[in-house]
């Protein structure tokens, strides 16, 4: 997708929830959506699936990345049931990719290659561990639509999208003083590393003697049933323990909350801190 800035004066911008209801079917010619699935929990993937496949006309492409994981059959599976032909690419890394321009891959080293090359590399952006397909020929029939236009800056809201606000304190003495705690109508999370830490645990007394409620930002059946304002400390790049797992995690309670704040500081124990990949994503 092209930055904003550079945005012609014939473009529309779209914004919406990918898990969610969308207004776009049979819109497009081609669909791409890079690193998008990884960063949702399996359970709300099918939709977000059944969005991206709808948006194609007839005949349409799709061109779609997801993790090597439990999700990998799911996308598949779609996406044999709804393209005449689905070209797999199964290397996504530096490494890889290296390998495939020399002519390394074949039949009786895949297997060892993908481990090499794939799953042994850190979670980092520029060395996922993914698939990608291009998926030709859409099978869906009907009349192609065109796309909802925008007015006078081209930026069209396609559904509801919790907005996520971000509050940046000194400290976390400046935190404990500011009113989206004192208020006491919130529920606080924090980030693993920072609710198993020693300095966590002092931290968490003192929101919890303003008689807010504290846990970890999970997959747990607390997470599930919140339904209500939350408050997430521990984003901060130095207090994330796995950017991937808070990712999915904070999308999780996208669909869920009511409202949701990340409270980043500038200084903790000492350390400056900056904020994560996670903290971006707002």
């Amino acid at each position: 997708m092209a930055s904003v800035d550079r945005l012609s004066l014939e473009d529309t911008l779209y914004w919406a929830d990918l898990t969610k209801s969308l207004p776009l079917k049979r819109c497009f010619d081609v669909v791409v959506s890079c690193n998008t699935l990884s960063h949702l929990p399996l359970e709300q993937q099918p939709l977000a699936i059944e969005n991206l496949i709808a948006a194609c006309r007839p005949a349409g492409d799709l061109l779609i990345n997801t993790s090597i994981d439990s999700g990998l059959l799911l996308l598949a599976t779609s996406l044999l049931n709804n393209f005449q032909l689905v070209e797999p690419i199964y290397f996504d890394s530096l490494l890889s990719r290296a390998d495939e321009e020399k002519n390394l891959i074949n039949s009786c080293n895949v297997a060892s290659k993908m481990l090499l090359n794939e799953q042994r590399l850190p979670n980092d952006a520029c060395l996922h561990q993914q698939v990608l397909f291009h998926a030709r020929g859409c099978l869906r029939k009907g009349k192609n639509q065109v796309p909802p236009l925008g007015l006078k800056n081209k930026f069209v809201q396609l559904n509801d999208v919790l907005e996520v606000d971000i509050r940046l304190f000194r400290d976390d003495l400046c935190l404990l003083q500011d009113d989206i705690l004192l208020s006491k109508s919130c529920l606080v999370l924090f980030s693993s590393k920072l609710y198993k830490h020693e300095y966590g645990f002092r931290l968490r007394q003192k929101i919890e003697a303003l008689g807010l409620d504290v846990i970890i930002l999970d997959y747990g059946s607390n997470m599930l049933s919140i339904d209500r304002y939350v408050v997430i400390l521990g984003l901060e790049h130095e207090w994330c323990s796995s950017i991937a797992q808070e990712r999915l995690f904070v999308n999780q309670l996208r669909k869920v909350a009511s409202k949701i704040t990340f409270a980043l500081v500038r200084q903790r124990v000492g350390m400056s801190c900056q904020p994560s990949l996670v903290a971006q994503d707002s």
